[in-house]
């Protein structure tokens, strides 16, 4: 039977349209664990067709197929499908996998008298970095319990073996950072809060949930964040809370003897730099700088290489390109003089601007 190439991209369509809804994303969910592998791939890896055979034994594929007729598959737009789909063909048990749920915001008491009637004068946005992977949620009114909902898949990269090994999860200290953006009427986008989410308790339970208190980039509170982890598949053995909570209290000694040292050496720095010539004393010279959330940093740890291959031919090239980034100033409570702040590279990226040239 031929179909019309506009026929098969709407069916297409209606299908990924159905696949990213959340009650059909629970379903496959449910349903993958009981899959059995095929004898020929050694218990690890899915064919793809072991997979289909036993989806249409199960009836998963007759419901699929009933369901996008009716017409259930239409109840989602382009614009509201879920980013963070998998589309892999071959479904690999042995990746381990953070599934991230944003469940709505909660106490935004700045938007307390938003009238309910009356369009939304700025919206609420937030972005999503674990590692080296990057999400974002829909714009969403900013209200005083901002809708703000999605959910999103990381895979663990710290190497291309599969991370069933729970010691090896323990040692994965990257945090999630999470960022809020306001945009307002006029499409300018500014920072609300930006948190260090620390993921390994989840460890111990498998699944789990929490509220984050934003605090916003001048130290006042923002509001509450609801969300939900769990970890897939689940793990064979959960390691206990203590050893997760040794585990990170050992990593945040550690880094504190680290920076305790590089202080005493740049105080030594500087007092041999004062002793070239006395006239130093007078230059710019800054060393540490607070970041969004107030906490002294070097200040090269604020810029990443960037490789630009072929497309900026000059260093004179490079500080045009620099020059065209917007720079604009954060927003504070009052007038008063507050304590020059640099943003981190990915409250940089999120705002599309920066904050001092």
């Amino acid at each position: 039977m031929d179909l019309k190439s506009d026929k098969v991209i709407q069916l297409k369509q209606r299908v990924q349209n159905h696949l990213s809804q959340p009650s059909v994303q629970n379903k496959l969910r449910s349903i993958i664990p009981n899959l059995k592998c095929s004898e020929g791939n050694n218990g690890k890896m899915l064919n793809p067709a072991d997979v289909m055979k036993q989806l249409k034994e199960n009836g998963t594929i007759d419901s699929l197929l009933k369901d996008v007729k009716n017409g259930e598959g239409d109840a989602l737009s382009l614009n509201q499908l879920n980013p963070c789909v998998l589309t892999d063909a071959r479904v690999d048990m042995t990746t381990q996998q953070l599934i991230l749920k944003i469940q709505g915001g909660r106490a935004f008491l700045d938007h307390l008298r938003q009238p309910p009637g009356q369009p939304a004068q700025s919206y609420f946005q937030l972005h999503i970095l674990f590692q080296n992977q990057r999400f974002n949620t829909q714009r969403v009114p900013c209200t005083c319990d901002p809708a703000i909902t999605g959910e999103f898949h990381f895979k663990f990269s710290k190497s291309t073996q599969a991370l069933t090994n729970v010691a090896d999860l323990l040692t994965i200290s990257d945090k999630i950072n999470i960022v809020l953006i306001r945009t307002n009427n006029l499409g300018e986008n500014f920072l609300v809060a930006s948190h260090m989410y620390d993921w390994r308790p989840v460890l111990s339970k498998g699944e789990m949930t929490a509220s984050i208190d934003l605090i916003g980039t001048g130290g006042v509170p923002v509001g509450l964040l609801e969300i939900q982890l769990q970890l897939f598949p689940n793990l064979s053995m959960n390691p206990s809370n203590e050893a997760v909570t040794k585990q990170t209290e050992c990593e945040t000694e550690s880094q504190r003897m680290k920076e305790k040292k590089f202080i005493a050496y740049a105080n030594s720095w500087w007092s041999e730099y004062l002793q070239i010539n006395d006239t130093f004393k007078d230059r710019i010279v800054k060393i540490f700088a607070q970041d969004e959330n107030s906490k002294n940093r070097f200040v090269s740890s604020f810029v990443k290489r960037l490789k630009a291959n072929r497309l900026l031919s000059s260093a004179r090239e490079a500080a045009r390109f620099v020059s065209l980034i917007p720079v604009g100033k954060s927003e504070t409570i009052g007038h008063a003089m507050t304590s020059e702040r640099w943003t981190s590279m990915h409250s940089f990226l999120c705002c599309n601007k920066g904050v001092y040239s």
